[in-house]
């Protein structure tokens, strides 16, 4: 019989109902797969159990978010890159495609995670130096009001 705690060893437990139903027990409310995109986003490990069976669908499930947002304007994969993917597939290369996979995203990730850090603080760096220019012009819009007052009296 499968477990209904909300975490399993830190990981947030959501449970998988017939008819593509989820329930995140963490929040005690159903969600839907764009619910479960954006807990992926903002770091949280999760796991997607089945409910009648005890089984784990977390990569099931994963898989169905890429197929949705594959459908989307603009896809991450193209057909040549899809293409190859499923050419590995029952190959002698398979394992070690995965692998290459994993470990080139685990590469990439921090380098995203540095760039996405930079880009803010040059954006806050470049809002600061607007701001600051904004409140001098303030300033000396204010001191010639000031000025002009004073010579009309």
């Amino acid at each position: 019989m499968p477990s209904y705690n909300k975490q399993i060893n830190g990981t947030r437990l959501i449970r998988k109902y017939p008819g593509r139903r989820l329930y995140d027990t963490n929040d005690s409310k159903y969600i839907v797969f764009s619910d479960v995109k954006k807990l992926i986003q903002e770091g949280v490990e999760l796991q997607v159990v089945e409910v009648k069976t005890g089984v784990d669908v977390t990569r099931n499930i994963l898989l169905q978010i890429i197929l949705d947002q594959e459908n989307d304007i603009n896809p991450i994969f193209s057909v040549e890159t899809l293409r190859a993917i499923i050419g590995f597939y029952g190959h002698s290369m398979q394992a070690i495609m995965g692998s290459h996979l994993e470990k080139s995203f685990g590469q990439f990730l921090p380098l995203h995670t540095k760039a996405a850090k930079d880009a803010k603080k040059i954006l806050n760096a470049y809002l600061d130096q607007v701001k600051d220019t904004y409140l001098k012009m303030q300033e000396k819009i204010s001191k010639s009001n000031n000025k002009s007052t004073q010579n009309k009296k």
